[in-house]
């Protein structure tokens, strides 16, 4: 088990924020933008 965890931490490693955002403009289209911003928004001002 703890093989597995240090191998999918590894892996998030590697992927920047800049990779999600390309991911989620790739996967999820113009439609889904607006709420994916808002979701974000929300997670971001919880933090503060």
């Amino acid at each position: 088990m703890a093989a597995a965890d240090a191998a999918w931490r590894a892996s998030l490693r590697g992927v920047s924020v800049a990779d999600l955002v390309g991911s989620v403009e790739r996967d999820s289209g113009p439609e889904a933008l607006p709420g994916i911003g808002a979701w974000l928004d929300s997670a971001h001002a919880s933090d503060g």
